[in-house]
């Protein structure tokens, strides 16, 4: 066929939520995912960096010779962009704006491709914070300067046809 692209197999760290820190260190993660026969890793930011959002540059230089030693492609790399952070307001754009140019400068230092950022909601049908179209396209010369892709999360209850990922679109 015209056009192939190789297909691999990756893994979200987020599937040893049970697992992690609990009988599995992330050296023991990534060794298992390597072992299945992934490439492609995706990690929960808040999650799975130790020291999020500053993690050390021990931790940096560390997490690079894992996924190295393991095989593995850091592909994506999903963050949480809390726009009800603090109690009493939601945050500004200028401060969504930060915290996701603070994430894609972390993603690029570890080596990944595709940024996931989860904005806040303001429905339990999960419409989006109003800022997240601007904090995204005001990063988006960032992004594009780092080889970044920025890709937004779409679950459940969303429907594929709705007004949410028509605005994504």
């Amino acid at each position: 066929m015209a056009g192939d692209a190789a297909i691999s197999l990756g893994v979200s760290l987020y599937s040893y939520g049970g697992d992690f820190l609990v009988t599995m260190s992330l050296e023991d993660c990534l060794a298992d995912v390597a072992d299945m026969g992934a490439i492609d890793i995706e990690i929960l930011a808040d999650t799975h960096i130790a020291g999020y959002p500053s993690p050390s540059s021990e931790w940096v230089d560390r997490w690079l010779v894992l996924v190295d030693g393991a095989g593995l492609r850091p592909t994506c790399y999903s963050s949480w962009l809390d726009t009800r952070l603090h109690r009493d307001r939601a945050l500004s754009l200028d401060e969504a704006v930060a915290i996701l140019r603070r994430d894609l400068e972390l993603a690029h230092r570890l080596g990944f491709s595709i940024v996931r950022p989860k904005l806040g909601v303001v429905s339990l049908d999960l419409i989006p914070d109003p800022i997240w179209r601007d904090t995204v396209e005001r990063v988006l010369p960032d992004a594009a300067e780092l080889g970044i892709a920025i890709a937004p999360e779409i679950h459940s209850p969303t429907p594929l046809r709705s007004r949410i990922v028509d605005d994504y679109v």
